[in-house]
C-alpha cells in the first residue's frame, strides 16, 4: 500500500512539474518577439488629436463611458492621493500620461488647477500634490489656498 502511494505521489509530482514548465514556456506563434506592427483596427476609439483635445459637456458625457482599452484617452480615471510619512503626497495613475486634460474631485464639481493644486509627473505616472512648507504656505509659494484637504 505504501509503495502504491509513493508511486502515485511521484506520478503526481511529475505531472505537476510538467504543467508548471508548460505554463512557463514562451509562445512561439508570432515568432517576431513582439515586434509586429500594431493593427489600429483594434483601437476604434483612438484619438490622434489628443494633444489638442477639447470637448463639450455632451461629448464628454458620451465618451466617458467608452472602454479605455479601445483608445488612448481615459476619462474619469480614479486616483487616490495619499500623503506619505516622508512628506510626499501623490496619486498613482494607470498609465504614464502624455497629457492631463483636467483633474476633478469625486463629485466632478470641483476642478483642480495644474501648478497650484497638483503637478503631473509623467515619467512615474503620478499626480503630485504639493505639500505645505510652513504655516500660511499652502505648497504653492504663498499663492491661493490649495483645495486638497492635506
Amino acid at each position: 500500500m505504501k509503495k502504491m502511494f509513493r508511486i502515485f505521489a511521484l506520478l503526481f509530482a511529475f505531472v505537476l512539474a510538467g504543467a508548471a514548465l508548460a505554463g512557463c514556456r514562451q509562445r512561439q506563434e508570432g515568432g517576431s518577439g513582439g515586434n509586429e506592427p500594431i493593427d489600429m483596427n483594434d483601437f476604434p476609439l483612438y484619438n490622434e488629436e489628443y494633444a489638442a483635445m477639447d470637448y463639450t459637456q455632451e461629448e464628454y458625457e458620451q465618451k466617458m463611458s467608452q472602454p479605455y482599452w479601445l483608445g488612448n484617452v481615459i476619462y474619469n480615471e480614479l486616483a487616490l492621493p495619499i500623503a506619505y510619512e516622508d512628506g510626499q503626497a501623490y496619486a498613482n495613475l494607470l498609465y504614464k500620461p502624455l497629457r492631463v486634460v483636467s483633474v476633478m474631485d469625486q463629485t466632478l464639481k470641483t476642478t483642480y488647477t495644474e501648478g497650484v493644486d497638483y503637478t503631473t509627473d509623467a515619467e512615474n505616472g503620478r499626480l503630485l500634490i504639493p505639500s505645505p512648507q510652513r504655516k500660511g504656505d499652502h505648497g504653492n509659494g504663498g499663492g491661493p489656498r490649495r483645495k486638497f484637504p492635506f
